[in-house]
């Protein structure tokens, strides 16, 4: 009879931890023949008017002194004093950096996770073996796998979203800055002045912007390369297309109305493309949020209503004695209420990164859900 409850527990255990995986692989199959990135990363390449090779400002990148340093040694110079400055400033404001680069937050927290991590075993406070997490399930789980999520999981959170929110910045008032531009243009201004005049009668971080674009081409910068410093900073594929297409063009003339125009169309177009994507799969996110509700909800209820009434039962039937370990001398219920637990968590887990995919086509927007959901389970199974 042990062996055939052990089978049925193993059965079951399986079950569990196999079945929520590949659900969760089926909705990301299912999501990624639908939904597509956009295409390019977002920087700008090319030539400067004396035919060196600009640099893309990708991170790490030290700009157009890349392309000199080794043939000379005062470029060589200039290389290492750019890169001490470089790392001067990552120190001094290493929030931006985080800002601008979120995944490399875990260069820093995952170190010292590891070491609570291990500082917490050798005090024996994580549990290390299949019996002790059954004895203690809420709290081993939330070291092995609540910690490392909140200690990683939070500043890459953060990071990212801050990220999202100053990119934002720039997109949502792409739109009306472009028509802005255009009429601007219109008036037999040059790209410029049109520049200028719309840096100082807007507001906003794009405005920001056209009015630093417009003190570097004063101070000696070309215009086009201006504009390509300003799309490298953010790097985003659909403010590089545009970009691309302004610079092209005020190459040729500095009569491009028609041009801004058709630049701005084509943003607004974007921009209800994007609000017509999200309130499509709003009513998608919900539904997978609420079918996890229902499955912790279940959960908790077969944990209350069914394994505590019959470990209580078996307790009777055994006068009192153990420690509510097996119903019926065959499933062990410590190992039942932790698979509960742990079934809720990894579908929290999934559920989680395929809403983040699905609202926002990327797994990083994921993270926030994948923090607050698992969250729920924690509390739910701490008071139960």
């Amino acid at each position: 009879m042990s062996m055939l409850g052990e089978a049925q527990t193993t059965l079951l255990y399986g079950t569990v931890y196999g079945l929520i995986p590949l659900i969760g692989a089926g909705f990301l199959v299912l999501v990624s023949t639908v939904v597509q990135d956009e295409v390019g990363d977002g920087y700008l390449r090319g030539d400067d008017e004396s035919g060196a090779e600009v640099s893309s400002g990708e991170m790490f990148d030290l700009g157009l002194v890349e392309g000199y340093a080794g043939s000379w040694n005062v470029f060589d110079r200039i290389k290492s004093r750019e890169g001490t400055y470089e790392t001067i400033r990552l120190l001094k404001q290493p929030h931006h950096f985080f800002r601008d680069n979120p995944l490399t937050i875990l260069a820093v927290t995952l170190l010292p996770t590891a070491v609570i991590l291990f500082f917490l075993v050798q005090a024996g406070v994580a549990p290390t073996s299949i019996d002790g997490l059954k004895n203690s399930p809420v709290r081993g789980t939330f070291i092995w796998f609540y910690l490392p999520l909140y200690l990683n999981g939070l500043p890459l959170t953060v990071f990212y979203e801050w990220n999202v929110r100053s990119r934002g910045g720039i997109t949502n008032d792409l739109s009306d800055i472009l028509r802005k531009l255009s009429s601007a243009n219109d008036t037999g201004m040059t790209l410029l002045e049109s520049l200028r005049v719309v840096a100082d009668t807007s507001s906003g971080k794009l405005a920001e912007e056209f009015d630093e674009m417009h003190a570097k081409v004063n101070y000696g910068t070309s215009l086009k390369t201006a504009l390509r410093e300003f799309n490298n900073k953010y790097h985003i594929p659909r403010v590089a297309r545009t970009v691309k297409l302004i610079s092209k063009a005020q190459e040729a003339s500095s009569e491009i109305t028609q041009v801004l125009s058709t630049a701005a169309q084509a943003s607004e177009n974007q921009d209800d493309i994007e609000r017509d994507r999200k309130s499509r799969t709003r009513m998608q996110v919900v539904i997978i949020i609420m079918t996890y509700i229902t499955l912790l909800g279940v959960m908790a209820i077969l944990k209350v209503k069914f394994l505590d009434v019959m470990a209580g039962l078996s307790q009777q039937a055994s006068g009192g004695g153990g420690g509510g370990g097996a119903f019926g001398g065959s499933v062990d219920i410590d190992l039942l209420t932790m698979l509960f637990f742990h079934a809720v968590t990894l579908q929290a887990l999934i559920s989680g990164f395929i809403a983040g995919y699905m609202r926002d086509v990327s797994l990083l927007a994921g993270m926030k859900f994948a923090v607050i959901l698992p969250t729920i389970a924690l509390v739910v199974f701490s008071f139960i």
